[in-house]
């Protein structure tokens, strides 16, 4: 079972894959913020026991502004009851409940319309098909393959493409780096004038010194690990 639940509209499937979340298992409605409706964040509690997301409070009328008899107090967005800001403390109850939702990986969603016009998210067959708890998406949309980017050269025309074919992209770009950009060469230009860029490139030059002195660093770090 899936459900989806956004508190944005996207215009398009890629971005629909990084604003939407699709959880694989069902959302209870305990877990739904009745200020924006949509999932906890970073939640917390009223003293009449109303929990909101923390940003939500900014949409929350200040007591002291709607007439309240306490200084510095927010109103509960559910039933208008006084809070001073102070008392507020984190449901770590909903948080942990929160976390342990498991979803789709954003890069693997997509916007598709049903035949009533309206559209909905769902799993996108070309994209990534890791599900996790929600506490670890971000670590691995982090170094998600699928994740949309753009040309590591800048290049204007090049549209964007998955990070697991960016090697193969930089195969064929027009746009190219200096192959020793990780030794501190600046050159970046088009593949047909890397050969005579690297007729005169001081890196290439010195290029089995900086072999041999990564694999030396590499060698050295191993080393220190393993101790």
């Amino acid at each position: 079972m899936t459900e989806l639940l956004t508190s944005e509209q996207p215009t398009t499937s890629e971005e629909a894959a990084i604003t939407e979340i699709l959880f694989v298992t069902p959302l209870p409605k305990t877990l739904i913020c009745q200020v924006h409706k949509g999932v906890f964040s970073d939640p917390v509690i009223f003293r009449c026991g109303h929990t909101c997301c923390r940003n939500c409070l900014s949409l929350s009328t200040p007591a002291n502004e709607g007439g309240g008899s306490l200084a510095g107090s927010i109103r509960c967005p559910v039933d208008g009851k006084e809070t001073k800001s102070e008392d507020l403390i984190p449901n770590l109850a909903i948080s942990s409940q929160v976390d342990d939702l498991v979803v789709k990986c954003r890069f693997g969603t997509k916007r598709q319309r049903k035949e009533s016009g309206e559209s909905e998210l769902v799993a996108d067959e070309t994209g990534c098909t890791a599900e996790m708890r929600m506490a670890e998406l971000s670590a691995h949309e982090e170094a998600c393959g699928f994740a949309w980017v753009s040309c590591p050269f800048g290049q204007r025309g090049c549209p964007r493409m998955r990070r697991k074919d960016v090697a193969d992209h930089r195969k064929t770009c027009g746009h190219i780096s200096c192959p020793h950009k990780h030794a501190g060469c600046p050159f970046e230009g088009l593949r047909d004038d890397l050969q005579k860029h690297l007729s005169s490139c001081p890196y290439e030059a010195i290029k089995f010194y900086i072999a041999r002195q990564e694999a030396e660093s590499t060698a050295l770090k191993k080393q220190v690990g393993d101790r």
